[in-house]
């Protein structure tokens, strides 16, 4: 038991721990639409964080009270912690599930439509209270039964050999199969194309889980058992987590605020301009450009920078930034009389002329359209080649399938308008 002064310091830590926890909550809830959370499954978030708080809650009561019944429960809620992280990946992962076939998409938008509740949020909830339901009565059971099993951090001595033993098996196991899915899910989820920083939070939470698991275990083989030194770094691990499986998504929402949900589809494909407003487009495209002898990278750059220009001064009021970018294009590309192995005279000239205000420190936005219409009309003729290449083809293939996943995304919500 704690003396009255350890006591009122870990009273005032729960406190603080209802503050920032129930702070962290209220953020998820008010930013729930954002797709940063959205995509994470806000109710499933919420568990994990409900879960974390548990955990964290339980390592206090158990040094307030020491009463080792308390411990099960940090068991019960570690368990439904790394059970509703790895839910809300399925629930990710499910959207990629046809994408294997090659590939019939009306066939695959079939099979989603009649499978869509196992992409709805509240599927997974039932799967998270059924498992809560089978793991609490489980535990409660093997306790009541008196198989000690339970204790925290499973190092104290102050017990039979047979009771420290089956501790140690049951954490040894429990952290070797948490590992074992955080690898799995990480090996699954590798190759797929997922924004938001899900992958680097999978990766954090996944390190932090193992350094923790295995730092206890080893150092109740090396070392004798220390509480106070398991308790504290149990509750900096507790802590990271919130933060990682907290508070990070909620940054998310103002770090990805200015990404737009726009989704090319395959029947857009042959328009160049649509074309090139897909960063996995352009670069194939330009790869594609790389390999011709000719002119065509100039022409993609030029269009792209021109491009750039017209949409700058559409979006912002800073004309000493619009005046630099005018005056860059037509010194990278007009002044001098050699790019005349590039674009026509004409459009030399033309372009020339309308520059002259870039010396009366003015500028319009259209002083280069002349360009911008010839470099399109130059891609157009290699962007036809194009079409009609293998690359083109992996390429379409590849749009399809992200235009699918997309799609599903959309109709359950984990995509959301914001």
């Amino acid at each position: 038991m704690e003396d009255g002064s350890n006591k009122i310091v870990w009273i005032i830590i729960i406190i603080i721990n209802v503050i920032i926890y129930g702070v962290c909550c209220f953020l998820i809830l008010r930013r729930k639409n954002f797709t940063a959370i959205s995509i994470r499954s806000p109710t499933l978030l919420l568990s994990s964080i409900v879960s974390n708080f548990i955990m964290n809650l339980v390592i206090i009561l158990h040094k307030i009270v020491n009463s080792n019944f308390i411990s099960i429960f940090y068991y019960i809620f570690r368990l439904m912690l790394t059970f509703s992280f790895f839910l809300k990946f399925e629930r990710i992962l499910i959207c990629f599930r046809y994408n294997k076939d090659k590939f019939n998409t009306n066939e695959n938008m079939e099979k989603f439509a009649d499978k869509r509740y196992l992409l709805q949020e509240k599927f997974y909830v039932k799967i998270f209270i059924g498992f809560f339901g089978v793991i609490f009565l489980s535990i409660l059971i093997i306790e009541l039964i008196g198989v000690v099993c339970f204790e925290l951090f499973y190092g104290s001595f102050n017990i039979n050999m047979d009771n420290y033993r089956a501790q140690m098996y049951f954490w040894i196991i429990l952290n070797f199969l948490e590992n074992a899915a955080f690898m799995t899910y990480i090996f699954r989820l590798y190759n797929k194309r997922l924004r938001f920083i899900l992958k680097k939070e999978l990766y954090f939470v996944f390190f932090i889980f193992f350094v923790y698991s295995n730092y206890i275990s080893f150092s109740n083989i090396f070392r004798a058992y220390n509480e106070s030194e398991f308790i504290l770094i149990t509750l900096v691990t507790l802590y990271l987590l919130l933060l990682l499986d907290g508070f990070l998504p909620v940054f998310a929402t103002f770090w990805y605020r200015n990404i737009l949900n726009y989704q090319i589809t395959p029947k857009l494909m042959n328009n160049l301009y649509l074309f090139l407003t897909n960063k996995k487009c352009y670069r194939k495209f330009y790869k594609y450009l790389l390999k011709s002898e000719d002119n065509y990278i100039y022409y993609l750059k030029l269009y792209t920078h021109i491009m750039k220009y017209k949409l700058d001064i559409a979006l912002r009021t800073n004309n000493e930034q619009g005046l630099k970018e005018a005056k860059d294009i037509y010194n990278k590309y007009f002044e001098n009389d050699g790019f005349l192995l590039y674009v026509t005279q004409d459009i030399i000239f033309k372009i020339k002329s309308k520059c002259e205000i870039l010396k009366n420190n003015t500028f319009k936005d259209d002083i280069f359209d002349d360009g911008l219409q010839y470099a399109y009309n130059q891609l157009n003729v290699k962007f036809n080649e194009f079409i009609k290449s293998d690359e083109f083809k992996e390429l379409n293939d590849d749009i399809e399938l992200s235009s699918l996943v997309q799609c599903k995304m959309l109709n359950t919500g984990l995509i959301n308008k914001f």
